[in-house]
């Protein structure tokens, strides 16, 4: 029974695994990159203007552009495209907020810049004109054209949903000397993360997995969120005396509530004469 729950949750995130790639191979993988150099450009008037607008959301500079043309944004995202480069500087493609359906490009005037695929980043620019794309089902995809003034290469918390509050807990729970540990708790508004530290001290590999995890804080149940590149991700299988370190990411928390309760999947052991339950963690959110 206990080989076959293992199996059944491998097949289920191989196949979400699978779909997610061929969404976006099919549907997202490439946009004609679309910065106009003929778009009329005065930086001496922009460079007076740096004072972000954090109140100017994609949706906002997109529907209401003549309103916002010329603001000075602060946005982060994912790189998903490889960079292109010319004389000039260097032309990005990124999601806001790695919203695959929210793509902008953003124009650095440093030719020397290095930057790749998959780099999570915060622009500082303005917001200088629309443009339209198409995937490469020519479907057509408007977006938006933002002229750096800074790019700065961060970390996916930073960039995409930064913390509004931080809990400090270091609780630990250990069963056949297998230990996990919630060192804290970041509560931003887009999503909840839950940081672990697994040590396995037992002889014999463990398996642990944390996509089946779940929050419950009074009668709502917060499911985990499909994140297609986690770079903080925990591993599967926990050999005999390794410790990792690692993330977990749920959807947003109600953060007025005084407590959630923490449930991690139920660990095996390649010895299956060893009993293991849920890790459980009740957590206070205004310690």
């Amino acid at each position: 029974m206990k080989v076959q729950n293992i199996k059944d949750k491998l097949t289920r995130k191989n196949i979400f695994i699978v779909c997610l790639l061929l969404f976006l191979i099919f549907v997202f993988s490439k946009f004609v990159i679309n910065f106009d150099s003929n778009t009329s450009i005065n930086y001496s008037e922009l460079s007076k203007n740096k004072t972000i607008n954090k109140n100017l959301t994609y949706d906002l500079a997109q529907y209401e552009f003549n309103t916002y043309k010329g603001d000075f944004v602060e946005w982060g995202g994912r790189v998903f495209i490889e960079p292109d480069y010319d004389s000039k500087g260097v032309y990005l493609q990124i999601f806001y907020k790695d919203i695959s359906e929210k793509p902008f490009i953003v124009f650095l005037n440093n030719p020397s810049f290095k930057i790749k695929d998959g780099d999570y980043v915060i622009i500082k620019g303005w917001v200088i004109d629309i443009y339209e794309g198409k995937n490469l089902l020519g479907g057509i995809i408007n977006g938006i054209n933002i002229l750096a003034d800074s790019i700065d290469i961060t970390k996916r918390s930073n960039a995409i949903a930064p913390a509004e509050k931080t809990l400090t807990i270091n609780e630990t729970k250990t069963q056949n000397n297998f230990s996990v540990t919630v060192e804290k708790v970041e509560i931003a508004k887009e999503e909840t993360r839950i940081y672990l530290s697994v040590k396995n001290s037992s002889q014999d590999k463990v398996s642990f997995y944390t996509y089946d995890s779940k929050i419950v804080q009074g009668d709502k149940q917060i499911e985990i969120k499909n994140i297609f590149e986690n770079e903080e991700e925990l591993p599967n299988e926990f050999l005999p005396n390794v410790e990792m370190e690692g993330v977990i990411i749920f959807s947003p928390i109600d953060y007025t509530k005084k407590s959630l309760i923490l449930y991690l999947d139920t660990p095996y052991s390649r010895d299956f004469r060893l009993d293991f339950e849920e890790f459980i963690f009740d957590i206070n959110l205004f310690n």
